[in-house]
């Protein structure tokens, strides 16, 4: 078929639209009507189709933003709920803490002598490395000080078990000595044997029963506690066990090699036993 018969032939239906368009329209409504409701009934769930679309359409972005509100705001919940967590472990472990250090006051107020000494409790605030030539030695720095009635040469006690002693002190601070230092020194005593000796730090984790002769009755096991024969510190406090006993090459005293009692790496509050300054 040309280009001539196509375009007469749409010429012919043009026309035949417009004859049946005016004939539909001259007709009756009666007649008419049955053809428009089938009509209405079909074209009606699309139109109803397209109108919940274009409505969706319309509403996404503002879901959009309220989706993202929403996230933010589990996320930011999510955060908290962490936050709330950590703390409320770190109040358990404080109260956890605190139940500990008031058993070892009482637990110590049974060791001590009944007058002469005063209990202090502090809290560690920093713990310090320092080498020397026998080893890596530990102190640590006590947040309380002179304000607080500390002084020099008090000993830092964790139950009933020293830790230390103080070697400094300023208006709000406190610098201990571990007993594993080798400047430490204080007087001992073994049980149940009760021999009397010089307990000095010796390196890392480590200290010595110094002056103690060859038949000294010392075994591997035994307590040593301070003796307080000096007069400056209480009797009765633990400082560590035998670990180790032998003969030196004089062989006319024994090397006695003594485990602390406290491990370091473990306490966070302690006790400063200090004494009751003299009445003026």
């Amino acid at each position: 078929m040309n280009r001539r018969n196509a375009r007469r032939l749409q010429n012919i239906l043009v026309f035949l639209c417009l004859v049946v368009s005016v004939a539909l329209m001259t007709l009756p409504v009666r007649w008419t009507q049955p053809g428009r409701t089938v009509l209405l009934s079909g074209i009606a769930p699309i139109e109803l189709g397209l109108s919940a679309a274009f409505d969706a359409l319309a509403i996404l972005p503002e879901r959009l933003r309220d989706s993202s509100h929403l996230l933010d705001k589990n996320t930011a919940l999510s955060a908290r709920v962490i936050e709330l967590e950590t703390e409320r472990d770190f109040l358990k472990t404080r109260c956890t803490e605190e139940e500990n250090l008031i058993e070892q006051l009482t637990d110590l107020k049974r060791v001590l002598p009944d007058v002469g000494y005063q209990l202090l409790p502090a809290q560690i605030v920093s713990k310090e490395r320092v080498r020397t030539l026998s080893g890596l030695m530990r102190s640590f720095t006590l947040g309380c000080g002179v304000s607080s009635g500390v002084r020099n040469d008090d000993l830092v006690v964790v139950g009933y078990a020293v830790v230390g002693k103080v070697t400094a002190v300023s208006p709000s601070a406190s610098t201990v000595r571990v007993l594993t230092d080798p400047d430490f020194r204080i007087a001992a005593r073994t049980i149940p044997s009760g021999v009397e000796a010089l307990l000095v730090g010796y390196g890392e984790n480590r200290c010595l029963l110094n002056y103690v002769e060859s038949r000294a009755p010392v075994k591997t096991g035994d307590y040593v506690v301070t003796s307080g024969f000096e007069g400056l510190h209480p009797p009765e406090l633990l400082l560590g066990t035998v670990e180790n006993v032998a003969q030196t090459a004089s062989g006319r005293l024994l090397y006695v090699e003594v485990k602390p009692a406290v491990n370091l790496d473990r306490v966070s509050q302690v006790i400063v036993v200090r004494r009751r300054p003299a009445p003026g």
